[in-house]
């Protein structure tokens, strides 16, 4: 019974770490995947609509709302520290470019883990493959 007393707490805590380190992955699976999902969305809204980019620049929030609908782990990225940008450029082409970059600040559950806590930050860039109308 002595020897799991010692063995008992450095278990727990590699379990605890094997359990932070996961969802730190997922998290970051989850950002890359939201960004990609914003600048589809985004892209998509904006080769619809005859206005292009200002169009876009006036429907962020529904681009970003339909593009957390795909990711329901990242529920709020209006906490502190994190960001969700999108930017529409045309380029000399005339397709648009998409930019989205995500940042979300990633924080441990677990108290004596907390070196762990950081922000991830993932981008994607999308070009249309149709040209802008004139």
């Amino acid at each position: 019974m002595l020897e799991f007393a010692f063995v008992a707490p450095v278990l727990l805590m590699l379990l605890l770490g094997v359990i932070e380190i996961a969802r730190f992955y997922f998290t970051h699976q989850s950002v890359k995947t939201l960004a990609a999902e914003g600048a589809r969305a985004a892209l998509v809204f904006t080769a619809s609509s005859a206005s292009g980019c200002t169009a876009l620049s006036s429907n962020v929030t529904a681009v970003k709302n339909t593009a957390l609908g795909k990711t329901p782990f990242l529920h709020s990225m209006s906490a502190a520290g994190n960001s969700f940008t999108i930017t529409c450029t045309v380029n000399a082409d005339g397709q648009y470019v998409i930019d989205v970059t995500i940042t979300y600040a990633f924080q441990t559950l677990v108290p004596f883990l907390s070196f762990l806590s950081t922000n991830v930050t993932d981008s994607t860039r999308l070009t249309s493959q149709q040209t802008r109308a004139a």
